[in-house]
């Protein structure tokens, strides 16, 4: 994550906004812990199953890349609360970094997971070239949202909520495991214009709803940037049917 932009006095800080955006970390790094509480807590892919040999190092380190940087989430905006700026910058380069790992590992684990999938695999009505597309357009996005949260972090607002976002993004896999909350999606309007980011557009649009009661007003930085990831999941959803993708995913695999 980059830094939170030049120094704030303690009396003009956006105290609703710092808040806001500890709350939204934490909403996060639980909806990670209990989508992937099969990975965390038993070592198993989802929903209970043995990770496939082949991929099961990857996986691990995906993992781990993603846990740290749920951490550094949480840092981040603490260090912000806390105005300790400095670290904050400090750390912020590491993330960077952490997150061009993470979109490699994103690419790596699709890749290889849709190579090692069984002939009969279907998710959301996709076979494992389409939904290839979930994960490495997904990661894509994450990295993309990062980058501009790194471009905005002279400009607190935007420099916050793409970071959040972005992490939104990278989250969607571990909401779509959550079946208490996709499990009622199923066969509704979001559901046929999102797919399998249903859950992440749910948690986004309640998340906005937050900001602007706390804020007493709609903030327009998360205003903007929910349309934007809204927008890119839509596209990552149709894209993922169509003929284009699956014969640039069959040259991904070598097939």
């Amino acid at each position: 994550m980059g830094s939170d932009g030049g120094p704030e006095s303690r009396r003009g800080a956006d105290k609703p906004g710092r808040s806001f955006h500890v709350l939204a970390a934490v909403v996060l790094v639980v909806c990670v812990l209990v989508g992937f509480r099969h990975f965390w807590f038993g070592g198993q892919a989802y929903p209970g199953r043995e990770i496939a040999p082949p991929i099961r190092g990857l996986v691990i380190a995906h993992g781990v890349a993603m846990a740290l940087w749920m951490a550094l989430l949480l840092a981040q905006t603490y260090l912000v609360v806390s105005f300790r700026v400095r670290i904050h910058r400090m750390l912020g380069t590491a993330g960077a970094v952490l997150a061009l790992a993470i979109v490699g590992l994103g690419w790596k684990v699709g890749i290889e997971s849709a190579r090692n999938a069984p002939p009969e695999f279907q998710l959301h009505g996709l076979g494992a070239r389409a939904f290839m597309a979930i994960s490495v357009l997904g990661v894509t996005m994450f990295g993309i949202f990062v980058g501009v949260g790194v471009a905005m972090r002279k400009r607190p607002a935007p420099h916050r909520a793409a970071m959040t976002l972005g992490t939104l993004a990278a989250v969607t896999a571990a909401l779509d495991r959550i079946d208490e909350i996709t499990q009622p999606l199923l066969d509704t309007p979001l559901h046929a214009a999102f797919g399998p980011f249903s859950a992440a557009v749910l948690i986004g649009a309640m998340l906005v709803g937050i900001r602007w009661a706390m804020a007493g007003a709609l903030d327009r930085a998360w205003a903007v940037g929910f349309g934007a990831l809204c927008a890119g999941f839509a596209a990552v959803w149709f894209v993922a049917s169509t003929a284009a993708w699956d014969s640039f995913a069959r040259a991904l695999l070598g097939a």
